[in-house]
């Protein structure tokens, strides 16, 4: 099979993993794959060593990509996947194909969907849900948010499958704390929307120095400087490590003890907390958007409202002073992952989405 993914972003992030890892569990697994992008080098540097190519992805205006993407499409021999990743690429892919003039049985468009917004209604919209084969939304909540509008598409196309990681734990993990101290780890892209100051302030209410708090990411200068800022001003600047960016956090991770992801916007899934749950670690999350439908609170992890300081203090409080509890959640949330969430489970998904011919 052939699988053409349409990268068209220009900052590396969640979605781009997900290309990432999908493009190499495919070609390790025979499959024919290549990348279009954009061309930035935070992205092209990722797929290095695979076949890559360039579009503009310019929107309506932009005629060229979508003939430069049709003319590579009438080279192929066999059937092809066009696997979008916005509307906006999955518009090029749409045009591509009639330029090229396959039907459907020889190139289907597949979209994933990574965000959780509301469907768009206009008939310029329903054109292009109609040449789509099928979409696919990373968790029932994106699902759901999406057609609080109604949008004009079959029903039969939409697919929910839940998003993966693939887990790569260094031989040289790092070694486990061997004093009294509690870790907390933050990872994740530093901007308002994560919460990081909603645990900031949560931190300053929590009278005991040995938790601390490490926070692994990049993000706008200003706004960092303004959360360190606030840190400093709460007197828990010298409780908390900024670790910048890390390419591996499975060591990280597995140095920690518990993990935080407070994001007060409604987020779409949340591969941080399959991060954490691989490798055993206790998280406690933000209970807006899909979180739900990967921690049930107490059992493999605990929930908390957002943009609530006081309800975050109290969880990191009780979470620190109960080993035992963190080796339950821990150890639930490991469960979990295996059970619903690891790799193989989401590629089965994903190839028979890949494989299934669209009924005209």
């Amino acid at each position: 099979m052939k699988i053409i993914q349409l990268v068209g972003s220009r900052t590396w992030g969640g979605g781009e993993r997900y290309v990432l890892d999908l493009s190499h569990t495919l070609t390790a697994r025979g499959h024919q794959v290549s990348i279009f992008t954009r061309g930035p080098e935070a992205i092209d540097n990722r797929f290095s060593g695979m076949p890559l190519r360039h579009l503009a992805f310019g929107g309506p205006l932009d005629l060229a990509s979508p003939i430069k993407l049709g003319l590579y499409l009438k080279k192929q021999k066999e059937n092809v996947v066009l696997h979008a990743h916005n509307f906006k690429t999955a518009a090029v892919a749409a045009k591509a194909r009639r330029i090229a003039r396959l039907d459907r049985s020889r190139c289907r468009i597949v979209v994933t969907r990574h965000l959780a917004r509301q469907g768009h209604t206009s008939l310029r919209w329903k054109r292009l849900y109609s040449s789509i084969d099928h979409l696919i939304f990373v968790s029932e909540f994106a699902r759901q948010t999406f057609l609080k509008t109604d949008p004009p598409i079959e029903r039969c196309k939409i697919h929910v499958v839940h998003n993966s990681i693939i887990v790569s734990v260094s031989s040289t993990a790092a070694i486990r704390k061997q004093n009294n101290a509690v870790s907390l780890l933050f990872i994740g892209r530093i901007s308002p929307e994560k919460g990081i100051d909603t645990l900031i302030k949560a931190l300053a209410l929590i009278d005991s120095p040995n938790i601390k708090l490490r926070i692994a990411g990049t993000g706008p200068s200003r706004y960092t400087g303004e959360l360190k800022q606030l840190a400093c001003s709460l007197n828990v600047d010298s409780r908390i490590e900024w670790a910048g960016h890390i390419d591996n956090v499975f060591p990280e991770i597995n140095n920690t003890d518990i993990g935080i992801a407070p994001s007060r916007a409604p987020e779409a899934f949340g591969l941080t907390l399959l991060e954490f749950m691989s490798q055993g670690i206790p998280v406690i999350a933000a209970d807006n958007g899909a979180q739900p439908e990967i921690i049930t609170t107490g059992k493999n992890g605990l929930l908390i409202p957002p943009d609530d300081e006081n309800a975050l203090a109290s969880a990191i409080t009780g979470l620190a002073g109960n080993p035992g509890l963190r080796a339950d959640l821990g150890k639930a949330g490991t469960e979990t992952f295996n059970s619903r969430f690891a790799y193989n489970h989401f590629m089965t998904h994903i190839l028979d989405i890949y494989g299934t011919y669209p009924q005209n």
